[in-house]
């Protein structure tokens, strides 16, 4: 989990990264169709192969986070993607955010191995990391970006076997657009 930083105390905004429990799905099971999901009232549309769940979450005063686990034969993909409305603009809160994570990476790695790379996420600035824990003796690649739109902040986790689903989070990330309130 990584750490608030007190700049954001007041208006937390927390992942949680969650130990992942693989299951086994078998091969024959049938796949899931993804579908495109709108949120007009949180200004995004995303597909994934079910409906996430949301939540107001006491982590995000005013804010909103849809949740989705993925099991699949390959091992669970859990998929957290977060957003929140700043009045005066979210430009500040942004680079606090980038700031804080940059100083504080994940525990266990160092500042230097959670490379922080500029991104363009539908038309718009973003910033974006990647680094492997392993919670319960098991590795996982956790993949974060976050964004300000305009008022809008976004924060997209996604945590899996390495390797092992990335073309899922690709195809994820890749259906994130933006849609007028």
């Amino acid at each position: 989990m990584l750490r608030c930083p007190v700049f954001l105390r007041s208006t937390t905004v927390l992942m949680a990264l969650w130990p992942a429990v693989p299951q086994t799905v078998s091969p024959a099971s049938k796949q899931p169709e993804w579908k495109e999901y709108v949120y007009p009232n949180d200004g995004f549309a995303i597909k994934l192969p079910d409906a996430p769940q949301s939540s107001a979450s006491g982590q995000l005063p005013g804010g909103t986070e849809y949740k989705l686990v993925i099991p699949q034969h390959h091992g669970n993909l859990w998929v957290a993607l977060h957003t929140r409305t700043f009045q005066g603009g979210c430009d500040e809160v942004f680079n606090r955010y980038l700031d804080f994570v940059k100083r504080s990476p994940p525990p266990g790695e160092s500042k230097t191995s959670v490379p922080v790379h500029a991104v363009n996420i539908a038309g718009h600035a973003a910033m974006e990391m990647e680094w492997e824990n392993n919670p319960n003796n098991e590795k996982y690649t956790n993949h974060e970006f976050f964004q300000c739109v305009d008022k809008r902040f976004f924060i997209f986790i996604a945590s899996f076997p390495p390797d092992s689903r990335r073309t899922d989070v690709t195809r994820i990330l890749d259906s994130f657009h933006l849609v007028p309130e």
